[in-house]
């Protein structure tokens, strides 16, 4: 089972709508995306398909991109705030 459209996917067309920062730091998966999350990484790597490996790292990928844009957001925030 693969994600129609990727969570990175997702998460690029949110960005190309230039969010704000307050957006970014509300982005997350959806229910659906976070289900699956953990589905795949409750059982052993060994019991993963090659798609369902691919698929997980993918979602690891996409988690930390998000963590990165909501930390630099969050620091934007705050430096404007102490402005």
């Amino acid at each position: 089972m693969v994600i129609e459209q990727s969570i990175m996917s997702r998460f690029v067309e949110f960005l190309e709508g230039r969010p704000t920062d307050d957006k970014i730091l509300k982005f997350n998966a959806n229910e659906f995306e976070e289900r699956r999350f953990q589905e795949l990484v409750s059982r052993s790597v060994e019991n993963l398909d090659f798609s369902e490996k691919f698929e997980l790292e993918e979602l690891k990928r996409a988690n930390h991109l998000i963590s990165m844009a909501k930390i630099r957001a969050y620091g934007r925030l705050e430096r404007t705030k102490n402005e």
